[in-house]
């Protein structure tokens, strides 16, 4: 049995809105300090408009997703035994971003895994292991439907 500790609505950490503040954010710390404090479940949730991908809870939104990503690669980087899980849900937005969110990874520097099965650890080492929840569908944005490996670069 393996334990692993996770953070709800991960990116709703930084809050300029006061009224927002108090219903919408969730964390105190950026997704760099969940992750050095031992935090390696992050849920994640997708506003996507025009093209533009944004970490939100609710209507607002509070950081684009290559910020949060750039933190989740450097964290990587510099800890390649570790490794993360990122869920995915969207939470506002007319179509599935998963395309859009595996070519982010790519371009941010992200090797991530995406399979029915679980992976083993050390298989994750160094990588994102990424699923779909509601409204995100990262099997029908691969057309093999298989295990998947994507490198970054």
């Amino acid at each position: 049995m393996l334990s692993i500790p996770g953070t709800h609505d991960s990116g709703t950490y930084t809050c300029s809105w006061y009224q927002v503040c108090d219903s919408s954010q969730c964390q105190s710390w950026d997704i760099t300090n969940q992750l050095q404090a031992g935090i390696r479940y992050l849920d994640v949730r997708i506003n996507s408009r025009d093209g533009y991908l944004a970490v939100g809870h609710g209507p607002y939104q509070f950081l684009t997703l290559t910020d949060f990503f750039s933190q989740v690669a450097t964290f990587l980087r510099s800890y390649p035994i570790e490794f993360v899980i990122l869920a995915f849900q969207k939470n506002s937005g007319d179509r599935d971003p998963a395309a859009e969110i595996i070519t982010l990874l790519q371009t941010v520097g992200i090797n991530a895994v995406y399979q029915q099965s679980i992976p083993t650890v050390g298989s994750l080492r160094g990588k994102a292991w990424i699923f779909g929840g509601i409204g995100v569908d990262f099997y029908a944005a691969d057309h093999n439907k298989n295990t998947y490996v994507m490198t970054g670069n």
